[in-house]
């Protein structure tokens, strides 16, 4: 992971458990790299499409050149905010990924249900949010 390097992170817009995440992400991203979009807009479907994911699936995250999903994704996104986070994240590589994807995926396919579901795509995010939203742009 380069040091200082943007990493974008593409979640279901409608989906009030990803909302939720993704503010987190933003309040707490004391090194400020992380930039967010919704899956639902071209540039999410972009990233979905050179992911290989089905739709609304799974969070994509983007650094550089490289593409992540699942809970990889996830650990990428806490490795990239700094401070416990990062170590956080580095002690999660230590959980087989088989394991890791396995209880991700569940989540996933239940988070509408337990979670809920938006009309909306993100409506009214945070201050810390609102900056580093990503929309319409090329990453």
């Amino acid at each position: 992971m380069a040091e200082g390097e943007i990493i974008t992170v593409a979640y279901d817009g409608e989906c009030l458990m990803c909302s939720r995440g993704v503010r987190f992400l933003a309040e707490h991203d004391g090194q400020r790299r992380l930039r967010f979009v919704a899956l639902q807009t071209p540039l999410g479907r972009e990233m979905e499409a050179r992911a290989g994911t089905e739709r609304l699936s799974t969070v994509i995250m983007k650094q550089g050149e490289r593409v992540f999903t699942n809970s990889e994704a996830v650990l990428v996104a806490l490795k990239g905010m700094g401070g416990i986070w990062t170590l956080l994240g580095k002690l999660g590589t230590m959980i087989p990924e088989s394991w890791r994807d396995r209880l991700y995926r569940y989540i996933a396919r239940n988070r509408y249900r337990w979670f809920g579901k938006r009309d909306t795509i993100c409506a009214l995010p945070s201050e810390a949010l609102r900056e580093r939203l990503i929309d319409g742009e090329r990453v």
